[in-house]
């Protein structure tokens, strides 16, 4: 019996992973993976501050640890506080006990089995004492995720936290994606640019662009569709249209919200025809959607006594003769001084709005997403402009920044969104801006019966030309 005995334990000694073991699987997996951890050793790294961890080999992970919990002990002493618990934030005694704080999974805590690389924990950077008081906590690397490009975190945290907050998330970014942002900050920013020019008109932006998201989310969101939902592809056409019927209302009141919202709606189901449609060529909606939703709108304002515009339809001239011919445009040399706020005045037109200020923060917003899609928009803002300028464009046409923005639209949508930025890509995108200019005045006549400017069919129109033409040009890099 003695010898069964010794037989067991040394099997259990020897085999530590075999049946007869009672350990949780678990627990053998945490220690196993904590002890390879604290045993590996570490590349000596430079700290900031004179209180330095002197070891042969540089700090380990248990030093780091140690550190961070004494440091977070006695601020706690010093704030009076029991508990440092804030939301998405892990104290640093849990962090001791094998939990790991993951800034991509929203600040939840996770096992070191399930962050096992820690190649976006905290654990993965062990520089920077800040004075040899307060470790940083890879601030920038949280921080970005949550301001800059697509702002991941920020959709994470949406998703993990309430109904509300995904809504306005995505209601955000399809304020942003007018102009290819996909970026909460970036639509929130470009709102309040719109709000300095009138915060009437941009609170019908924000209901149809609130309307066209809730409307895609809930009644033509698929599982194939559902991603664009939650980057703001179904909001950006509501936006438009909520910004184009306040802006051309005669009277704007409360009384113009339901039928925004019903055009809204309209152009979330535009948007999924146009795009089916669209697709077999590999070609987006753009803002399609939207030209179309707002022809339709003006054109029902003509036959209704309730709801009237400013627009003012011109008659179908048939007979050339009777054509008024424009003479030549001399340009007043004042103008040439007033470029400096065309520019951006070109940018945030794209949103209806005539103000140089908020051009500029619209670029700002853009280039939290994008600076290479903000740098393009001026660019393309600059050739519009100077080609209306060189061609005798009126003044005040120019000058209100309407020969700008398809411009804008065209070279940011070419060189920045569907093809890499190389010297094709320039050079396309800038034959794109150009092709828009010469197109504005074609869509402007063919409109006029109902009175509408030109809108956005000529970036429309002048990207897809382009887009269709860059299938025979293999420079032309897809991004």
């Amino acid at each position: 019996m003695a010898e069964a005995d010794k037989a067991d334990t040394t099997a259990l000694s020897v085999d530590s992973r075999g049946n007869g073991d009672t350990t949780p699987k678990w627990a053998r997996s945490f220690a196993d993976d904590l002890v390879a951890r604290l045993s590996t050793p570490q590349q000596k790294q430079p700290l900031n501050g004179n209180d330095r961890v002197d070891t042969p080999e540089g700090p380990t992970l248990a030093d780091i640890l140690k550190r961070r919990s004494h440091w977070k002990r006695n601020k706690r002493r010093r704030s009076g506080r029991g508990s440092y618990r804030t939301a998405g934030v892990l104290s640093f005694s849990e962090l001791e006990e094998g939990g790991g704080f993951n800034p991509c999974h929203g600040g939840e805590h996770v096992d070191w089995q399930d962050n096992h690389n820690l190649s976006s924990g905290i654990h993965e950077h062990r520089h920077a004492y800040d004075g040899g008081r307060r470790p940083l906590l890879d601030t920038g690397l949280v921080l970005s995720g949550f301001l800059l490009g697509d702002a991941p975190q920020c959709a994470s945290w949406a998703r993990n936290n309430s109904w509300m907050a995904l809504v306005a998330d995505c209601t955000l970014r399809g304020c942003g994606q007018v102009v290819f942002c996909n970026n909460p900050l970036s639509g929130l920013l470009i709102l309040i640019a719109l709000a300095l020019g009138s915060p009437v008109i941009t609170v019908f932006g924000i209901v149809g662009a609130f309307t066209a998201t809730v409307f895609g989310g809930l009644i033509l969101a698929t599982q194939e569709t559902h991603a664009k939902v939650q980057q703001g592809l179904f909001g950006y056409n509501g936006l438009l249209v909520g910004l184009a019927m306040a802006t051309f209302s005669n009277d704007v009141n409360p009384a113009l919200l339901l039928p925004v919202m019903a055009i809204s709606i309209l152009s979330s189901i535009l948007f999924m025809a146009v795009s089916k449609w669209l697709e077999i060529y590999k070609v987006s909606a753009l803002t399609l959607p939207f030209n179309i939703a707002c022809l339709i709108w003006f054109s029902f304002t003509l036959s209704s006594d309730f709801y009237n515009t400013t627009l003012a339809p011109a008659p179908v001239v048939l007979n050339a003769s009777q054509a008024s011919v424009p003479s030549a445009t001399t340009h007043d040399e004042a103008i040439y001084g007033k470029l400096w706020a065309i520019f951006p005045r070109g940018v945030a037109q794209i949103f209806l709005c005539g103000r140089y200020e908020s051009g500029i923060i619209i670029l700002v917003a853009m280039a939290l997403c994008s600076p290479t899609s903000a740098a393009l928009c001026l660019y393309g803002s600059i050739v519009g402009s100077s080609m209306a300028l060189a061609t005798g464009v009126p003044d005040d046409l120019v000058e209100k920044g309407l020969y700008g923005y398809n411009s804008a639209l065209g070279a940011m949508a070419i060189g920045a969104v569907v093809y890499k930025l190389n010297r094709v890509g320039f050079i396309f995108s800038t034959i794109c801006a150009m092709i828009c200019v010469y197109m504005t005045p074609l869509f402007a006549v063919g409109l006029a019966p109902v009175g509408t400017a030109a809108q956005t069919f000529p970036f429309c129109f002048g990207t897809l030309i382009v887009l269709l033409l860059g299938e025979a040009v293999p420079e032309l890099e897809l991004r």
